[in-house]
């Protein structure tokens, strides 16, 4: 359903409508997430090389997500370790950086890591205590974005709806 509303935003707008779309890494990837496919899935299925997917990954820091029975707030997560994707940027000591999965050679020793799967964080929209899943980096993304240290959204005052009172309990 989810890709079937971007379709259908495009379609909207016209033949020559190009569209910019922000969401969790797993719902963005075009292997889907877990064992299930994702919006991405579906979307690289109908616009292949039409669309360029990121991942977005963090060494440390914090992040906004809602955490059962005390709400929506900042939470911390722990620092990536030996194994994943964040671990390897960390070590570069650059504190942001874009790296093109396109690229990518499988099986050289400079860029053949992106074809092999490793530890990646996920957050999404619930705090979790291990963030790490594991995935084929190249098979995901077409490009990973990096930061050093990720801080919270910032909060707006607003009242929220009265659905949200089921994240309360």
């Amino acid at each position: 359903a989810m890709a079937d509303n971007v379709d259908w935003l495009l379609e909207t707008a016209g033949p020559q409508a190009k569209i910019v779309l922000w969401a969790h890494n797993g719902h963005v990837s075009r292997a889907g997430f877990g064992s299930q496919d994702a919006m991405g899935t579906y979307l690289d299925q109908r616009h292949g090389e039409d669309m360029v997917v990121l991942g977005f990954h963090f060494h440390t820091g914090t992040y906004t997500a809602m955490k059962h029975g005390e709400g929506l707030g900042a939470w911390g997560t722990s620092d990536s370790g030996p194994g994943s994707v964040e671990w390897v940027f960390h070590q570069t000591g650059q504190p942001r950086l874009v790296l093109d999965l396109r690229r990518a050679v499988p099986g050289s020793a400079e860029s053949g890591w992106v074809s092999e799967p490793l530890e990646f964080r996920s957050i999404g929209a619930m705090a979790v205590d291990d963030a790490f899943s594991r995935g084929v980096m190249a098979d995901c993304y077409d490009a990973l974005i990096y930061v050093e240290t990720s801080t919270p959204s910032v909060l707006l005052e607003v009242e929220a709806p009265s659905a949200w009172d089921v994240w309360e309990e």
